[in-house]
């Protein structure tokens, strides 16, 4: 059995300040309270959905668990919580049948100002799918992919995957697939998410991981957006390095994508 003890969190993550339900709404057996936490979970499996699949690579099955966790475990409202003679907020049950997870009413209530309920709840439920989330390095981490899937930009998940070495060769083809999935979702990010990984390819040992992401990216973009600034920088950017076997390359690739001709020294010329 796992508790938790109310922290006063002051965090950077997401502002969260959900409303109770009162316009009518499903109150889970007329809690506002639960149906509070249940509006909550439910963002956040939502969004955790959309969390690509190459930056969880430290979460075997995540989705599938957290599913399971959501689909199965009751919420149970308590007038007080105790644990070792501490009031906690809640404590959860995943050695149950069927798991549980119990809130301590009044001392949510009295905290929902001061507290992350966001990162209150994907505890509660990591523990339920499974991981251990004591030193809640797990909700952590799952709150800033979850805020960066709010954004829906590519270039996010990205950089996170390069900071977090998360982004390699064995799985290009995955990232790829996911680009092409999310290319109209994404299109508006794509060309600055081009730019960004031109300007920080250093950042990647890999020549294949750079060409991977750059030709994923690449692919997202209409040959519309040649005249944006993101890419006219984007060819700024390669024709400045194009003393460079990858460079020039990459610069083939922006070539054959808009019908080019471009030498290592053209202008980009946008009518």
């Amino acid at each position: 059995m796992k508790w938790l003890v109310v922290l006063l969190f002051s965090l950077n993550f997401i502002e969260a300040r959900a409303a109770i339900y009162d316009d009518g709404q499903d109150t889970h057996g007329g809690s506002p309270i639960i149906a509070e936490v249940m509006k909550v979970r439910d963002d956040l499996y939502i969004q955790a959905m959309n969390i690509p699949d190459f930056v969880l690579s430290g979460y075997p099955n995540l989705k599938d668990k957290l599913t399971s966790a959501v689909a199965n475990a009751e919420l149970r409202l308590e007038e007080e919580l105790y644990w070792k003679g501490q009031r906690v907020l809640a404590i959860n049950h995943p050695q149950a049948s069927p798991p549980f997870i119990q809130i301590n009413g009044p001392y949510w209530q009295e905290s929902r100002e001061d507290i992350n309920l966001y990162k209150v709840v994907i505890h509660e439920y990591l523990f339920i799918a499974g991981w251990d989330d004591t030193t809640y390095v797990h909700s952590d981490k799952l709150i800033e992919m979850i805020n960066i899937a709010r954004v829906a930009n590519p270039w996010y998940f990205i950089d996170y995957g390069i900071n977090n070495k998360a982004v390699s060769f064995t799985n290009m083809v995955q990232i790829k697939e996911w680009l092409a999935k999310h290319r109209f979702e994404y299109q508006d990010f794509a060309a600055s998410s081009l730019f960004r990984l031109t300007t920080s390819l250093s950042r990647i040992e890999d020549d294949r991981v750079k060409k991977g992401l750059f030709e994923g990216l690449l692919e997202m973009l209409t040959p519309k957006y040649y005249c944006s600034i993101h890419v006219s920088g984007v060819i700024s950017e390669l024709q400045r390095t194009s003393n460079t076997p990858l460079s020039r390359e990459l610069l083939q690739l922006m070539n054959k994508k808009f019908k080019l001709d471009l030498a290592a020294n053209s202008p980009v010329q946008c009518r």
